[in-house]
């Protein structure tokens, strides 16, 4: 297998680095976008399958960054399949309404079904029927030879009118690299079963983790359950349509929902202060002990028989073709979670606002990601890892861990850093001083008026974001926002607008926008950060700190700082994609000025327009010199 490319600055170096690695070791590294992490991954770890009879899974965080696996992968000859979810692949999804809302576990227990309807031979599914009783071996044979995108196959199976989801696992067995969501990784149900479907054992498994840095907050939020009192009211209307048997003596379903929904709202009102409150471990357990006059023993056999009724009802939403959900099920397997997560682990919090919610918290990511131990080598890779040590320890990696750092191979002159003196986003002093929020806007306004280039706003929130959008009338352009909870089509869209105008685009830190998209060229040449993106002290933040301070002797720095420094660097980082990117950065903050050491371009400034229009009249005197076009002429003045 020879290398697609040209050894850029660096590469060589990060294919050495990964090639020790994947000789029975792990390695945490971090490269900068243009590095080419992906290709020097699958090439370093496809050698060592092919020599040694071992299988790679490439992990993704975005079924969007499986697109550019199997681009690299097809250059490589790596035979490679990409797997996704039933969401995304079942073509069921698009043809009944019904299903789609559906949890993934729901959508694989009706899958289930159909499918062993079809076998019988009754009515299941047609796409399984064409897929597993039709001539579907011409396609498997494109497909391994062509290495498809999810989406090609997609596509071709469509046309063919077989399942895509069903295609894809044949295909497994088959291939030498497969790239899925981390969920089949880190979720223990669906490891065993995408390990079956490989024919492989995890110790012959060489692990790649991309885009790293997301990892340990995944894994606490998978460890983790919750139960809200939306979710309790929708198992009180489940009893009302599929009965309320007794759980004990003289105890019925709607008795623990009842009590259930009291117990919530009457610990939200004692615990939350702003957004969540730490409970005694034992609160939940005790009151129900005590309403029910009974053990703890009983209250978990209470749970475990709800949860047998929530099988019934799923069993009985199966056979009318609905969603195999049960809330009465889940509230069962919470009350269990949270009665037998008994670990320093864990934290029992109560959270507030108009759906508050108890939630059994995971603290430690390496409760979840455990398993990367005993794959037979793993690389995890990011452009913003450090500091290395920190998600070495997050998710539980060996001491003897490999950390290694390559510099960005764009030249630096390429990029100004400035951070603005005397402003800040302080949690303390936003709420504190109303004038603070009218500074910042005035400042952000000012920016925005007087450097005419498609700009991305970052904000730690989107409350915070909200706070700004009264700007839109003064700005004279169009101003695109990212909304919570967007869907991913509309947001792309979106985008697309943004970038083909002279514009403004609003978003926050840690989104999909900050972390997960390229801007190239003139698509995007300033940033404004609005705010270093330190979590706001809540009542888990300050656990994950007190966990770190026990476990590691470093909780501000692992809970605080490397979150923080890794968001403030995802973001900056959407301005140079490539080594003839030019952008300027703004941080209204001057809290970033303590990671200076991530950030040594950078610049404190209280006055800083007459800087921004200097950097980019120097970019359009270069692309004269150099005799290339300007795609697009923009105005930028020198003075407010």
């Amino acid at each position: 297998m020879e290398f697609p490319y040209s050894f850029r600055r660096s590469q060589k170096d990060v294919v050495d680095a990964m090639t020790e690695a994947v000789h029975g070791r792990h390695i945490v590294l971090e490269a900068g976008t243009g590095i080419g992490k992906t290709v020097c991954a699958l090439y370093a770890a496809g050698a060592e399958a092919l020599a040694g009879d071992k299988s790679v899974l490439y992990l993704v965080r975005t079924n969007s960054q499986q697109r550019q696996v199997i681009l690299e992968a097809r250059k490589l000859g790596l035979k490679t399949a990409a797997l996704q979810g039933r969401h995304n692949l079942c073509p069921l999804l698009h043809t009944d309404g019904e299903f789609r809302n559906a949890t993934s576990e729901e959508l694989s227990k009706a899958c289930q079904d159909r499918k062993a309807r079809t076998l019988r031979g009754e009515e299941g599914c047609r796409y399984y029927h064409k897929l597993t009783f039709g001539e579907s071996e011409g396609l498997r044979q494109w497909a391994l030879q062509e290495t498809p995108t999810a989406e090609e196959v997609r596509t071709r199976c469509g046309t063919a009118g077989v399942c895509p989801y069903e295609f894809t696992k044949s295909l497994l067995p088959r291939v030498k690299v497969v790239t899925a969501p981390y969920i089949y990784f880190f979720d223990p149900r669906l490891r065993h079963a995408l390990l079956r479907w490989m024919a492989v054992p995890l110790e012959d498994i060489v692990l790649i983790v991309d885009e790293a840095h997301n990892l340990p907050d995944y894994a606490r939020m998978l460890g983790s359950a919750r139960m809200s009192l939306f979710a309790l009211r929708n198992a009180m209307i489940e009893t009302e349509e599929f009965g309320d048997p007794e759980v004990s003596d003289g105890v019925s379903i709607t008795d623990v929902i009842d009590l259930a929904k009291n117990v919530l709202v009457d610990l939200a009102e004692e615990y939350v202060r702003d957004e969540d409150g730490l409970l005694p471990p034992s609160a939940l357990e005790e009151a129900l002990m005590s309403a029910f006059g009974t053990t703890s023993t009983r209250v978990k056999r209470m749970a475990q028989n709800m949860i047998v009724q929530g099988e019934i009802v799923r069993e009985q939403k199966v056979m009318a073709g609905r969603i195999p959900r049960s809330y009465i099920g889940a509230l069962g397997s919470f009350l269990l979670f949270w009665f037998n997560e008994e670990g320093w682990e864990y934290v029992r919090l109560v959270t507030g606002g108009d759906n508050p919610a108890l939630e059994c918290s995971c603290l430690d990511p390496s409760e979840v990601t455990k398993a990367v131990n005993d794959c037979w080598a793993s690389i995890h890779m990011s452009g913003t890892l450090t500091p290395l040590e920190e998600y070495r320890d997050s998710i539980g990696l060996p001491p003897e861990t490999l950390l290694r750092r390559f510099p960005s191979p764009f030249p630096p002159e390429n990029r100004l850093v400035l951070v603005a003196e005397g402003l800040t986003t302080k949690y303390e002093v936003l709420t504190a001083d109303p004038s603070a929020i009218a500074r910042l806007k005035d400042e952000l306004l000012r920016i925005l008026l007087a450097v005419e280039r498609n700009t991305a706003v970052f904000f730690p929130s989107h409350d915070l974001m909200r706070q700004f959008l009264d700007i839109r009338g003064e700005l004279q352009r169009p101003l695109y926002v990212e909304e919570q909870n967007m869907e991913q089509s509309d947001l792309m869209e979106l985008v697309e607008r943004f970038r083909a105008d002279n514009a403004v685009l609003f978003s926050v830190f840690g989104g999909r926008i900050s972390e997960g998209m390229d801007f190239p060229a003139e698509d995007l040449e300033l940033a404004v950060l609005v705010g270093v993106p330190y979590p706001k002290p809540t009542a888990k933040l300050k656990s994950i700190v007190n966990f770190y301070d026990a476990k590691f002797q470093r909780g501000w720095e692992y809970a605080v700082e490397a979150p923080t420094r890794r968001k403030l660097m995802q973001a900056i980082g959407r301005l140079i994609r490539s080594e003839t990117d030019r952008g300027v950065a703004v941080v209204l903050d001057a809290r970033a000025r303590r990671f200076r050491d991530s950030l040594p371009d950078m610049k404190t400034k209280i006055e800083f327009i007459n800087d921004i229009a200097s950097f980019f009249a120097e970019t359009k005197d270069e692309l004269t010199r150099s005799g290339q076009p300007a795609a697009r002429t923009r105005a930028t003045s020198g003075s407010t």
